[in-house]
């Protein structure tokens, strides 16, 4: 499960950790815990709360988006990410079945230029994995997804550019969403960019190595009530046998 929480999360903790609760996964990416750094106990309340005991923080030098994963199973060989305007972290655990290299990530808001530099460092320090998860706010769309939105004052943009998500196709990673056919469900219904309105984006993802990809059983994306309120993004979950 990955789930960018937004600004100011901890002003609406409490359901976002029970909503966590209720899906109990075993892996899971939160973005933006703009108030938290390594040493806060907090990470450690919440750890115990959603019943994940071992964790990472991914401490971000830029900005406040920092991350953190937290997993059912014993994190090993953590490797911290360095030079993202955000945060990334590539944790190792092992499962029942296999050994699973994990990339929890926030790419950069900014450019895509710059968010394909920071996904070449991630597919690098995974390149000699079999079993291998991205998941996190790549801030990146998918060529399925066009873009709809409302710029009442003509400010200049950026044109529409799908390299990051293609760059991990080439590289061999299988999109969870386009894989289940569910590519055209929105993980951020609304959002704005100065004077611009952008709606049902897709910027949240999973993206698995296809021999993982071969076990996955669903992608989901949670869109009910409560986490309309709670955040800008949704939350997006896989099953993997």
């Amino acid at each position: 499960m990955t789930y960018n929480i937004g600004a100011k999360g901890q002003d609406r903790l409490i359901p976002i950790l029970e909503l966590i609760t209720k899906i109990s996964p075993d892996i899971l990416v939160l973005n933006e815990l703009s108030w938290l750094n390594a040493k806060s106990l907090e990470l450690k309340i919440i750890s115990q709360k959603i019943n994940l005991p071992f964790y990472f923080f991914a401490n971000s030098a830029k900005s406040n988006n920092h991350l953190s994963l937290f997993s059912r199973f014993r994190i090993n060989d953590v490797t911290l990410v360095k030079g993202l305007k955000n945060s990334g972290v590539i944790v190792n655990v092992k499962t029942k079945s296999r050994d699973i290299s994990i990339a929890g990530v926030h790419l950069a808001s900014n450019t895509e230029d710059v968010r394909l530099a920071e996904i070449n460092k991630i597919v690098f320090h995974q390149k000699n994995t079999k079993h291998k998860i991205i998941l996190g706010d790549l801030n990146s769309i998918s060529k399925e997804n066009q873009v709809a939105k409302t710029n009442p004052l003509n400010l200049p943009e950026e044109p529409v550019r799908h390299e990051v998500t293609s760059y991990l196709r080439k590289a061999g990673y299988i999109d969870a969403a386009l894989k289940t056919g569910k590519q055209f469900i929105p993980t951020v219904p609304l959002t704005k960019d100065h004077n611009i309105t952008y709606y049902n984006l897709r910027l949240d993802y999973i993206f698995l190595s296809k021999e993982l990809s071969k076990n996955l059983i669903d992608y989901r994306v949670i869109r009910d009530k409560t986490v309309f309120s709670i955040s800008d993004h949704l939350p997006i979950i896989t099953n993997i046998r």
